[in-house]
């Protein structure tokens, strides 16, 4: 029997000598781990779930996960948790505000220049056995995960997130 050969992401914390690396498992919960590349340590990170997609605010402080905690594909839902590494507190959020019918995502991140901010798009997307009250709906939130605020910052367009990661960018 073959190894399976697991494809890993990473993430370069600004600043520093640490990478994180994380995975979604094919069968069973994901993998998410800090390397630091000048002592070799390493350490995994317990962040109640598994990352779709990573990113690390521009000072270093936080680090931003599209969050699953479901140990399969494909997912019901992605959230939001943001880690703060002076305090270790995890800060968890539903980009998606609930109020229409379907399953609720966060297609993509990026963090503001303030590093306290991030833009995200969120999607309500249908599933079978929804009713005719579902339908796709993809909009761009501006999220202030220490207060929880989120505000649909553009209600009248619609975004979408091909490839989480890959989407949104903020200018410094």
């Amino acid at each position: 029997v073959g190894e399976m050969q697991v494809p890993y992401k990473i993430a370069w914390r600004p600043g520093t000598s640490q990478i994180l690396f994380y995975t979604y498992a094919f069968s069973g919960f994901g993998y998410t781990y800090l390397l630091d590349t000048d002592t070799g340590k390493i350490c995994e990170l317990n962040l109640d779930g598994w990352a779709f997609s990573a990113q690390w605010s521009t000072n270093g402080r936080y680090l931003a996960i599209i969050r699953a905690q479901e140990p399969y594909f494909p997912v019901r839902s992605t959230d939001l948790a943001v880690l703060d590494t002076a305090t270790g507190n995890l800060y968890t959020m539903e980009v998606v505000p609930h109020e229409k019918a379907g399953r609720y995502y966060v297609g993509d991140i990026a963090w503001a220049p303030d590093n306290l901010h991030l833009l995200a798009i969120g999607t309500v997307a249908s599933h079978p056995g929804c009713g005719t009250d579902c339908f796709e709906d993809n909009r761009l939130y501006l999220v202030d995960f220490l207060s929880g605020q989120v505000d649909d910052i553009l209600p009248d367009s619609q975004f979408v997130a091909n490839n989480p990661g890959t989407n949104l960018a903020w200018s410094s």
